[in-house]
C-alpha cells in the first residue's frame, strides 16, 4: 500500500529473541493497516556481529553505552546498508513498539508528497515521542514538514537514499559514540543530513507513552505522559 507514497521498504527494528510481546505488538498493528514490512536486527548483517560493531563503534563502546542500546543502534545501521544495497529511494524505519495516530495513512501520504520537494539527504522524524513540536509561530496551514535542529529519537522516520548513504560514509571517518537519536544529531550538526520534523505527527512510541514496557530505559506511566503530552502540546509552545 505505502508503494503509492513512493515508499520502497518498511524496516522494523525488532531483538530477534526476549521480544515476543513486541513482535505480536507489531504484526497485529501492522496487518490492520495494511503495511508490508521486514524485521531487521543485528543479525541480518552479513557480518559478524563483532566485525560489525568493530566498523561502526570503538573497541571500548560498552564502557558508555549499555547491550542494549548498541544493538539498537546497530540495527539501524544495518537498515542503511540495506537502503544503499537496493538503492532504495525512500524507506520508513520503525523500532518495534509504534502506535499510529490519527489518518496515519492520510497525513503519511501528505507527508511523503512534501518531501518529495526537499533537497536530498534528508531524515523526516514522524514521532512526538520527546514530545518537542514546532512552534505555534512557525505553524502554516496545510503544511507538514518543518526544518528542525535535531531528532526526535529515531522510533519512526522516513530516511532517503543519499542520507543512508551519507551516514556510512560519516561512520568511515568516524565512528559511533552514542545512541541512534543522539548520533543523529551529532552528525546533523555537523551538516552530514537535513531533519525534519512531521507536523502534525503521525507516531508515538508505545514505551514512552506507557503501553509497553521499554527494553533499554525506564518507561512513564500512562498518566504521566499524558500530563506531559497536554503541557507540552497546548501550553508549553506558546513561548517558544
Amino acid at each position: 500500500m505505502l508503494n503509492k507514497f513512493g515508499i520502497d521498504e518498511v524496516f522494523v527494528i525488532h531483538a530477534r529473541h526476549g521480544s515476543e510481546q513486541r513482535e505480536r505488538w507489531v504484526k497485529e498493528l501492522f496487518k490492520q493497516y495494511d503495511i508490508p514490512f521486514q524485521f531487521i536486527s543485528e543479525e541480518d548483517s552479513v557480518l559478524p556481529l563483532e566485525e560489525l560493531s568493530t566498523n561502526y563503534f570503538p573497541p571500548n563502546i560498552r564502557e558508555t553505552l549499555s547491550k542494549g542500546v548498541v544493538l539498537c543502534t546497530l540495527s539501524h545501521f544495518v537498515c542503511y546498508e540495506k537502503i544503499v544495497k537496493q538503492q532504495n529511494a525512500l524507506t520508513l524505519i520503525f523500532e518495534d513498539d509504534p502506535c499510529f495516530l490519527k489518518d496515519f495513512h492520510k497525513r503519511l501520504e501528505r507527508v511523503t508528497t512534501e518531501a518529495k520537494n526537499l533537497k536530498k539527504g534528508f531524515i523526516i522524524s514522524l514521532e512526538r515521542t520527546t514530545l518537542q513540536f514546532p512552534s505555534w509561530k512557525k505553524i502554516r496551514k496545510g503544511q507538514y514538514l518543518y526544518e528542525a535542529q535535531k531528532s526526535r529519537c529515531a522510533g519512526a522516520y522516513l530516511v532517503d537514499l543519499n542520507a543512508a548513504s551519507m551516514m556510512l560514509e560519516s561512520l568511515k571517518k568516524e565512528k559511533c559514540l552514542k545512541a541512534i537519536d543522539i548520533w543523529h544529531n551529532i552528525i546533523l550538526q555537523k551538516g552530514t543530513i537535513n531533519m525534519y520534523w512531521s507536523h502534525p505527527p503521525l507516531v508515538e512510541q508505545a514505551s514512552h507513552n506507557g503501553k509497553l514496557h521499554s527494553q533499554i530505559q525506564q518507561s512513564r506511566s500512562r498518566f504521566q505522559w499524558l500530563v506531559q503530552k497536554f503541557y507540552k502540546m497546548y501550553i508549553l509552545r506558546w513561548f517558544r
